[in-house]
């Protein structure tokens, strides 16, 4: 299905592959304003929680950042170690 795309040039297709996502993501951004926004009813409380569940997500993902950091830096102490 997809093999007649890989016969034309890949600025073009790349162009176009982009192009389409673009467009269904604009259509996508339209129809959810359109219908799905305006039943969800959101009040301020909701933004408040939003943000709190964000800001401790993000210190999660900050302390599994930090973790993989040391271990690659311990990995790379003792590969230095070895080499030398």
């Amino acid at each position: 299905m997809f093999e007649m795309l890989f016969g034309y040039p890949l600025a073009i297709t790349g162009r176009a592959i982009i192009g389409g996502l673009c467009l269904f993501a604009i259509f996508g951004l339209l129809i959810v304003r359109r219908f799905v926004l305006p039943r969800l009813r959101i009040q301020i409380e909701d933004s408040e929680f939003s943000g709190s569940r964000v800001q401790s997500i993000m210190v999660f993902y900050g302390l599994a950042v930090a973790l993989i950091a040391v271990s690659v830096f311990q990995t790379y102490s003792d590969v230095s170690k070895i080499v030398s």
